[in-house]
């Protein structure tokens, strides 16, 4: 009888290693191809031109950053609450920043218009810089 049991126990012993090694060639095959297929993703990456695409699209580029910018504020914590005097100096800081960015949407629609207006064929939002020689100039009204 224990003879009997021995056996069974070695059997058992034989079939986890068997399905131990099946398992661990399985894991290597799935690893590789997730290797490779990162690394086609990170060749494919580096031949993006990321400023080239933004240009492109910019709509996009704004909505993913947006979407990114709202993702990341879901999942960070919340910030401890500020005193007045960091309330105010925050408050300030955004109403500045919308300014800033108000000014030049208003100036580069102002070129666009301008393009638009002379009947030129070159009314396009890249040919409103142009009329600059392709520098944007901003002097925000403060």
């Amino acid at each position: 009888m224990q003879e009997n049991t021995e056996t069974k126990i070695d059997a058992a012993k034989s079939k986890l290693v068997e399905v131990k090694d099946s398992a661990k060639e399985k894991l290597d095959t799935a690893g590789s191809a997730v290797k490779q297929k990162l690394g086609q993703a990170g060749r494919a990456l580096k031949k993006v031109d990321l400023r080239q695409t933004i240009i492109d699209n910019p709509v996009t580029a704004m909505g993913i950053a947006i979407g990114v910018g709202a993702l990341i504020a879901l999942v960070r914590p919340a910030p401890e609450p500020r005193g007045r005097i960091g309330s105010l100096f925050m408050t300030s800081l955004g109403m500045l920043g919308i300014r800033l960015v108000r000014e030049a949407a208003i100036k580069e629609l102002g070129m666009l218009a301008k393009g638009i207006l002379s009947n030129d064929d070159s009314s396009t939002f890249a040919s409103a810089q142009d009329n600059e020689g392709g520098n944007v100039r901003y002097t925000p009204a403060l």
